[in-house]
């Protein structure tokens, strides 16, 4: 299998794979922040959280997104179950090829680093931590 060949099919699975997680209650959050590192996020929210709502932060391997690791892990049965808000930043393609998380590298990785700062902007706007 050459190549792009490859790529295609792999993009042919995930949007195969990843539909039906957006049905299940994974919504993106936008507006978060700067968002110095052009990290993606969405957020599981069960129709009954707990008070105060528990924010869980659950970061996908490489290769995955985080709605499909969300979903596959059990995360979001888990979070019906107990009332828990799950909170799943996603590392884009257009970052890192194998979609994976920076932690290697130390401009990244570091505290106040690019990734460390868009999450805790994730975890700021996440809607267990809004009022209201």
């Amino acid at each position: 299998m050459t190549p792009r060949l490859h790529l295609a099919a792999v993009c042919a699975l995930w949007l195969t794979v990843s539909l039906p997680a957006w049905a299940g209650g994974f919504e993106p959050l936008y507006d978060f922040g700067s968002n110095p590192g052009r990290l993606w996020t969405s957020v599981y929210a069960p129709s009954k959280a707990s008070a105060p709502a528990t924010l869980i932060i659950a970061l996908h391997g490489c290769l995955q997104s985080g709605r499909i690791y969300g979903l596959e892990s059990g995360w979001s049965d888990l979070a019906d179950r107990f009332g828990w808000v799950i909170l799943l930043p996603e590392q884009p393609f257009t970052n890192n090829w194998l979609e994976c998380f920076n932690w290697f590298d130390p401009t990244k990785a570091k505290h106040g680093g690019d990734e460390v700062v868009s999450i805790r902007q994730m975890i700021t706007a996440a809607p267990a931590n809004r009022s209201g």
